[in-house]
């Protein structure tokens, strides 16, 4: 087992007919049949199969398999649904029930889905996945630049997909400095201390802030994930911006920003801190 935890799944089939969508009368499509309902079931990920499993009300067995996914089916297809919340897909054909399945999954946080995303995408074969980035395009709005870095696509997904965002990081600033032009311009304007990356989509930004996974087995930081693969993000080298203290409204009304830290308890002696906020009058 090489992965294994609860996911929110919905399963829908798409019929593969010829026939104008006004004459067909099959029993599911009577009935509503060609689209489930979200369920939570245990996900457990091999290296060959993507097994998803309920709790039975029984004592024996204990847990029911409800769908059995091989990775080496013909025509699947791992795809990004929702650039916001990671949510993903996978796709096959069924030639038993002569339709197309798709299977949606969604985990309990965005970091959560955006591991299992990379978790398939090692394990698949290349009919089955959109190719790696050719190159790490790095946007400096401060100074309006952008800074292309070559990726090395000859080595396999597990040594790439270690290309961390402080080596990106580190990589952007080793540019500037070899050109005497911009290392007079950023000398002032960027200092290393005061940088961080974030992934950016339309108006929202995600701070890549975690080096390592919420399991802690690995990093979380790596350049490699749905959002330079999808290429559904940019990225951005910013001056990192902290949280306000106070907020002032038209009227010179003021808000508070209140900061706490709440320690998430694991079975390990570390405990990871969980900042939060709210605002007060």
């Amino acid at each position: 087992t090489l992965k294994h935890s609860l996911l929110l799944c919905l399963k829908t089939l798409t019929q593969n007919s010829t026939t104008p969508t006004r004459y067909k009368a099959s029993r599911e499509a009577r009935l509503g049949m060609l689209k489930g309902q979200w369920k939570q079931l245990e996900a457990t990920l091999t290296k060959d199969t993507l097994t998803l499993s309920s709790n039975s009300m029984l004592f024996w067995p204990k847990r029911r398999t409800e769908h059995t996914i091989s990775l080496h089916t013909s025509y699947l297809r791992l795809f990004l649904m929702s650039p916001l919340d990671s949510t993903f897909c996978l796709c096959y054909a069924s030639a038993a029930d002569a339709c197309h399945v798709t299977f949606v999954f969604q985990a309990r946080t965005p970091s959560l889905s955006q591991e299992w995303y990379r978790s398939l995408y090692a394990l698949l074969p290349k009919h089955a996945k959109l190719p790696l980035p050719l190159s790490c395009e790095v946007y400096v709005p401060a100074v309006d630049l952008r800074v292309h870095l070559p990726l090395q696509t000859a080595t396999p997904l597990p040594s790439s997909s270690f290309v961390t965002a402080q080596e990106i990081k580190q990589a952007v600033l080793s540019v500037l400095q070899q050109d005497e032009i911009w290392a007079s311009i950023t000398h002032e304007t960027l200092v290393a201390s005061e940088l961080g990356l974030c992934w950016t989509h339309k108006d929202r930004a995600e701070w890549i802030y975690w080096k390592n996974t919420v399991e802690g087995q690995q990093r979380s930081d790596s350049f490699i994930g749905p959002h330079s693969i999808e290429q559904t993000h940019q990225l951005e080298l910013r001056h990192i911006e902290h949280t306000p203290q106070q907020v002032r409204l038209q009227g010179n009304s003021v808000l508070e920003v209140i900061q706490w830290c709440v320690h998430k308890k694991k079975r390990e002696r570390n405990s990871q801190p969980i900042c939060l906020g709210a605002l007060a009058c």
